[in-house]
């Protein structure tokens, strides 16, 4: 084998090496955005009140008091969450989204999603 193949061989090789690391990369980088942003739904208030997450990004509710809770957005249906539960919404679309508890009046809270 000639000095010409086998740089050439080599030259592939890590170009190869390239590819699959910056795959591996990308897929990292797609992977932590699936996180949600946590609040956490108490007796009669959530927790934090006010979140803000990138477009695209999810926040998910987890009922750590002793009643059901709901959370409830503007044209959405009530999303019921028994103690010890949780429910997520990823927001596609940048805004500023108000939600509440149908059943504790005075229980909101509001997610900013995006540069808004």
């Amino acid at each position: 084998m000639n000095q010409t193949s086998r740089s050439a061989r080599l030259q592939i090789g890590l170009l190869a090496l390239v590819v699959v690391a910056t795959a591996l990369l990308a897929a990292t980088a797609l992977g932590s955005s699936s996180k949600a942003v946590g609040v956490s739904a108490q007796d009669d208030f959530f927790d934090p009140e006010k979140v803000k997450i990138g477009q695209g990004e999810k926040v998910e509710w987890t009922n750590d008091g002793k009643d059901d809770h709901t959370v409830k957005f503007k044209g959405k249906p009530d999303k019921v969450i028994a103690p010890g539960e949780s429910t997520s919404v990823r927001f596609k679309q940048p805004g500023r989204f108000k939600y509440h508890c149908t059943l504790h009046d005075g229980m909101t809270g509001k997610v900013i999603a995006g540069d808004v």
